[in-house]
């Protein structure tokens, strides 16, 4: 599969998984049960609509590396229905800024429906549906940019990471939970599209992804490792970009 065709293939497997025309049929945990085993404060998960909960499948979670001061700025980059934006306003209220950024329409809709609840969310959460690979966003005006089970979706991860670093602040974070593998993938599993939508294909090892990272301009690289079995493992790792 080319770029293209796998591009193609996650959008239109997003938009069915979120239109509930397909379901997910991995033997993992899913909703608030895996916000539990991922370390999400109970009273956040019990605030939040559940219906938001049905479509709940992340990587890890970001929430607990980052400390938004008043007036940061944040983007939830391939947010989903914004489980990550919903915890953050709860916590911080209307002194952070938040967007949430997904492809996928019916995900936003569903999202801004369901918050739609929270007084005073419209001053602090906006909804943006876009391609991550042409963020629609001035130069460095991003404190933080979280992504929660996105990063192994995207193919072209050097022009994705070039977006996010034209973006951001200097001294601004990027938080990313995602699948790593510990040895590269064979061709015939990176050749397996349903495996790209569920963030297996295009998995990399720490090593790749550090070499990205730098080649970029971001430092102070740091991974957290969480979970592991014989080719993948869990992880969150951190940077900050730097002039």
């Amino acid at each position: 599969m080319n770029n293209e065709e796998i591009e193609k293939h996650i959008r239109t497997y997003y938009n069915l998984l979120f239109d509930r025309k397909i379901h997910c049929d991995l033997n993992i945990i899913k909703g608030k049960e895996l916000a539990f085993d991922l370390g999400y404060s109970p009273d956040l998960i019990n605030s939040i609509p559940e219906d938001l909960w049905h479509s709940f499948l992340p990587c890890g979670n970001p929430l607990d590396n980052m400390k938004p001061s008043a007036n940061d700025q944040i983007l939830n980059l391939g947010s989903g229905v914004g489980i990550d934006s919903a915890a953050l306003f709860l916590s911080y209220g209307s002194s952070v800024r938040i967007v949430n950024l997904d492809i996928v329409y019916n995900a936003l809709k569903k999202s801004k429906d369901m918050m739609s609840k929270y007084q005073g969310i419209e001053k602090s959460i906006k909804w943006v549906c876009a391609d991550a690979s042409r963020l629609p966003f001035s130069h460095s005006i991003f404190d933080f940019v979280i992504m929660n089970g996105v990063f192994n979706l995207f193919p072209n991860k050097q022009l994705l990471i070039d977006e996010i670093r034209r973006i951001i602040k200097p001294n601004g974070s990027l938080i990313v939970t995602d699948l790593a593998c510990y040895e590269n993938l064979n061709e015939d599993f990176r050749n397996e599209p349903d495996a790209w939508a569920w963030c297996m294909s295009g998995a990399l090892t720490k090593n790749e992804i550090t070499l990205l990272l730098q080649s970029s301009g971001f430092n102070e690289i740091s991974f957290n490792q969480i979970e592991m079995d014989n080719i993948f493992y869990r992880t969150i790792f951190t940077c900050r970009y730097f002039v």
